[in-house]
């Protein structure tokens, strides 16, 4: 990356599912959340000298496209973003679409 891209510039096909360890200032132990790109590593913070994980990955997902780090939110609002990404959070509902012209769409089980 150019010193004149920014990292919103970032273009990537996948998106990294992660679970936070613990409690920081910007999320609770348990809590899960997406980030743009593919990461293997746990997202670390420097307390004491020493970096401590604060969050590891769960799944990195290919979203058949490559998209930028402001499309993520998007991509996962989207019906493909929703039925991909239910699985890994709890409350989360695939939005089935309904088809033009049909009163009601069979949900596969």
């Amino acid at each position: 990356m150019s010193n004149d891209e920014t990292h919103s510039d970032a273009i990537s096909r996948y998106v990294t599912v992660f679970q936070q360890l613990k409690d920081t200032e910007t999320g609770e132990e348990g809590d899960r959340f997406v980030i743009h790109g593919e990461h293997h590593g746990d997202r670390c913070k420097l307390e004491d000298g020493d970096f401590v994980p604060i969050a590891r990955p769960l799944a990195v997902i290919d979203v058949g496209t490559e998209i930028t780090e402001d499309e993520t939110t998007d991509w996962c609002n989207s019906h493909a973003g929703k039925a991909v990404l239910a699985p890994y959070f709890d409350g989360m509902e695939p939005d089935y679409p309904t088809l033009p012209d049909t009163e009601e769409y069979d949900v596969p089980a």
